[in-house]
């Protein structure tokens, strides 16, 4: 656990000091460099054991780039299958860097959006603050998830052009994020969802919009939530017809199980900043409607997660809408007063994250990255 600990602690302090020092941008860049390349040399040095998924096509994808003399050749092997942008960056990072290079550029693909992001949205201040949540919920899942994550932090950038509304530039995103995993599919619903959950309606305004999303709001907030139940309950009714009519995403058919359930560990270590976020819902939602966004998309991370009985798949669907909470608990710390019960919520939330942490990747051994190993790095 040391070399996470380590990792995540001196990469914040990276991105602190590089806010601390923005004044002089030479020595600002450098910080910024050494933050998002720490997380990077630990995943590239990692032995093949860490993750999961790095046994299951991880090396495989790498061995068979290594092996191939050009891009259309391996592009053309389809005994891998895969999404077509990560096979070219799989091929491109493998064929050149080797090893090392290749799961460096896989782990820099997940970490540079989400810092980015920060940057654009002018939350520099609290870039450590947004880095360390990623770390403690979502790196682990980077050394496992291979595809996903990357997909995930594109989907994590393009929520800037939801905000600033433009449309084109998101689909363009959300269309290099499905180029990596497909489920980032559903997420081509956030733009039209943000506009319904934050637009303000006109009291004088005879528009029919105007009317139906003023008094009904919080019953469209439910009905948003219901859709996204239904389409993971239509998935795991089409997946098998839609195998048996093209003959491909076969290896899909084992995340399809049994009923819901609820699982009370991610419940017992999320209970705490569940409680602390929505204390303040309606204030914090009456002075920002984004934060109704937010809000609820950490509501339905939290849902979907539950449907792991239903499809196994929903909790890989449930981070997409995770990762928010990155957004919400940094937006919290850029514009609410730095009282004390404010600065004593948000360690008592990051206390409980890294609970979650311990819990599920150190205890339960999740995605398979603990103990860290690297035979490179002599650990």
């Amino acid at each position: 656990m040391v070399p996470y600990v380590l990792m995540f602690g001196l990469s914040c302090l990276n991105f602190r000091l590089a806010y601390l020092l923005r004044k002089y941008k030479t020595i600002k860049i450098m910080f910024v460099l050494i933050g998002l390349l720490l997380p990077c040399v630990l995943a590239g040095a990692r032995d093949n054991t860490i993750g999961t998924d790095v046994l299951v096509y991880g090396d495989a994808y790498l061995n068979y780039a290594q092996r191939y003399n050009s891009l259309s050749s391996f592009m053309n092997f389809d005994y891998l299958g895969g999404e077509p942008l990560f096979k070219i960056l799989s091929y491109v990072s493998a064929h050149y860097f080797g090893q090392f290079g290749y799961y460096f550029t896989l782990e820099f693909a997940c970490v540079l959006p989400i810092y980015a992001t920060f940057v654009r949205r002018g939350w520099e201040r609290y870039s450590w603050l947004g880095m360390l949540i990623y770390y403690l919920c979502f790196y682990s899942f980077s050394l496992n998830l291979l595809r996903q994550s990357i997909a995930m932090s594109i989907i994590f950038w393009s929520y800037n052009y939801i905000v600033e509304r433009k449309p084109v530039k998101f689909c363009i995103s959300a269309a290099i994020a499905v180029g990596f995993h497909l489920t980032a599919a559903i997420m081509l619903l956030l733009y039209p969802i943000h506009r319904m959950v934050t637009y303000v309606p006109d009291k004088d305004s005879k528009n029919f919009f105007s009317k139906i999303i003023g008094p009904y709001r919080k019953l469209m907030y439910a009905l948003i939530i219901l859709l996204c139940v239904a389409l993971l309950f239509l998935y795991s009714s089409l997946l098998p017809a839609f195998i048996a009519l093209t003959g491909r995403f076969e290896g899909q058919l084992k995340y399809l199980s049994g009923g819901i359930s609820i699982y009370w560990p991610y419940w017992l270590t999320m209970f705490l900043p569940i409680f602390l976020l929505f204390r303040k819902y309606n204030v914090r939602c009456s002075m920002d409607e984004e934060y109704s966004f937010l809000y609820l998309m950490f509501a339905l991370s939290i849902i979907l997660f539950q449907m792991i009985g239903i499809n196994s798949e929903s909790y890989r669907i449930s981070l997409y809408f995770m990762q928010f909470l990155i957004l919400l608990m940094v937006k919290i710390g850029c514009t609410e007063y730095r009282t004390s019960r404010v600065i004593l919520e948000r360690w008592c939330t990051l206390f409980s994250l890294g609970t979650y942490y311990i819990y599920f990747f150190v205890i339960a051994l999740f995605n398979h990255v603990y103990p860290y190993t690297s035979s490179m790095l002599g650990i």
